[in-house]
């Protein structure tokens, strides 16, 4: 039996990594594994405003050693439909833990049989759930975003006067 997984998702047009470095959407690995890098390294450009932007969603670790999710101007989504019909191209990360969303970062991009990455905020203010998919050219990656909030809000429920 088939399964299928549809996302209505957008093209990644651009990544920046800890607000430094920029990257066109067609280097999104190389965008991925310099973030990673400079994590593991202990690069304190990168550690020290440790996040990811895809578009206008920013993945971003805080404090508590958990990821948090949010959009900067507007949400990802779109009208570009993608299917998979094997469940096992779907990685998800259940647990927003650093280590958790870093193993599955670097699972996504190094192992050519994960199709899709869906990273799930549970247990995080804001909740919500971002799903990056690979798209039909090794170079497009695609981002469909769900239930997050704007940085503004974001940074309001942390005490922030913005």
């Amino acid at each position: 039996m088939s399964h299928s997984v549809i996302a209505t998702s957008s093209l990644v047009s651009d990544i920046q990594v800890s607000g430094n470095t920029a990257y066109e959407g067609s280097q999104w690995r190389e965008a991925i594994l310099a973030y990673l890098g400079g994590v593991w390294s202990g690069d304190v450009s990168v550690t020290n405003r440790q996040k990811l932007n895809f578009n206008n969603t920013t993945i971003r670790l805080g404090g508590d050693g958990k990821y948090y999710a949010y959009f900067v101007l507007e949400p990802d989504f779109g009208s570009i439909h993608v299917e998979f019909s094997k469940p096992a191209e779907l990685l998800v990360v259940m647990d927003a833990t650093e280590n958790d969303v870093e193993s599955g970062l670097i699972r996504f991009v190094r192992n050519n049989k994960i199709r899709q990455l869906a990273l799930m905020f549970k247990g995080v203010s804001p909740e919500g759930m971002i799903l990056l998919t690979k798209g039909q050219k090794r170079s497009e990656l695609h981002i469909t975003t769900y239930g997050l909030v704007s940085m503004k809000v974001w940074m309001q429920r942390r005490g922030y006067n913005v």
